[in-house]
């Protein structure tokens, strides 16, 4: 069985942890993914764009409209995988 597990970030939660909370999650995260890669369980890793560095892509009846950022509705967008 193979599992896609995502990583997604609300930025106003983001800014307003520390640099130690920030630094402690990171560390988390870097622990966690050592520990798959040495179990060899890791595939594929890839951290994402951010939404000032995307596009979001619409198709409304066969047409694809292209607009700039994330969706606007959005609070967390998909940071990585």
């Amino acid at each position: 069985m193979r599992c896609l597990m995502i990583i997604t970030l609300e930025p106003e939660i983001w800014e307003s942890l520390s640099e130690e909370e920030r630094d402690g999650v990171l560390g988390a995260h870097g622990r966690f993914q050592r520990e798959v890669v040495e179990r060899g369980e890791l595939l594929n890793s890839a951290l994402l764009a951010g939404p000032s560095d995307t596009r979001t892509v619409r198709i409304r009846d066969g047409a694809a409209a292209v607009t700039d950022g994330a969706s606007v509705a959005a609070t967390e967008h998909l940071a990585g995988y």
